[in-house]
Order: C-alpha cells, then structure tokens, then sequence
C-alpha cells in the first residue's frame, strides 16, 4: 500500500500546477485552472462556448451521395472500375471521366442512372455542381462515359 502512495505522489509532482495557453484552442472545453494549493473540488473559472463540429453534407461527394441512395461503394470515383458490359439500365451507376479546366487533371465522378430513354438516361448525381444534387439528363453517347457500374 505504501508503494501506490508513493508512486501516486510522484505521478503527482509531476502535473503541472496549472495550465496555461497562448492562444487557447478552439474546442468544446472549458479551461481548468489549478493551483498548487487548490482543493480537490474542480472549479471552472471561465466557460467556453460549445460548437458543434459542422457536418459533411453527401452532397459534397458524388460517392457519399451514392452511398445514401443504398450504393454499396467505396473510395474515389476515379478508382472505380466497370463491371456492366450491357446497354444501361435504371438502378446503376455510370462512371464519368472529366478534365480539370485549370489545371488538365483527370477527375472521376458516379451518378446512379434513374431512367433510360431511347438516346439518353436521367441521372441524379451529387457535386457536379459544387455540393449540389443535380437530375440532368445525358446522351448515351456522352464522351466522358468510361462505363458503367452494377451495385
């Protein structure tokens, strides 16, 4: 017994006395200030307002989008790989190839096809347009179609 109170004395020579920041960090915390002398009841000295970390909308991704439409994928659209060699159909996803205006890169996208029609399909697609949901409707000759993917 006499070696845990030793033990928890040194741990405790070692907390500092108190805590100090130079820019105090920006998190859902309230600064504790301690001193040597301090009882063991806590007392806050300053409350800092909590704010809830904002959320990610599936709006911003073209593969989060799909995912809550029930599209079991995963990763970047550009990594994606067709696995439907038939003409298209409703209920999957076509795999979009498009150039960076600025800088030429190549940038995959994935938009779930919702109907076809006799020379284009309506897909309903996520962050085409900058964490938007767009419906837009596609030629099935559209040059940035590099395939199509069964869920």
């Amino acid at each position: 017994m006499q070696g845990i109170l030793i033990a928890t004395a040194l741990i405790a020579s070692f907390i500092p006395q108190r805590i100090v920041y130079e820019n105090p960090p920006k998190v859902n915390a309230a600064v504790i200030v301690l001193s040597k002398d301090a009882p063991l009841d806590i007392e806050i000295t300053e409350e800092v307002e909590i704010v809830p970390a904002p959320k990610k909308s599936v709006y911003c991704s073209c593969m989060l989008y799909l995912q809550s439409r029930g599209i079991s994928t995963r990763g970047d659209a550009i990594k994606q790989v067709a696995n439907w060699n038939d003409a298209p159909i409703a209920g999957i996803v076509v795999l979009l190839h498009y150039r960076d205006k600025w800088t030429g890169e190549l940038i995959g996208h994935a938009a779930l096809v919702e109907k076809v029609f006799l020379n284009d399909m309506l897909i309903s697609e996520a962050n085409y347009e900058k964490c938007q949901r767009t419906e837009r409707r596609i030629s099935l000759e559209n040059p940035h179609i590099v395939g199509y993917m069964k869920p």
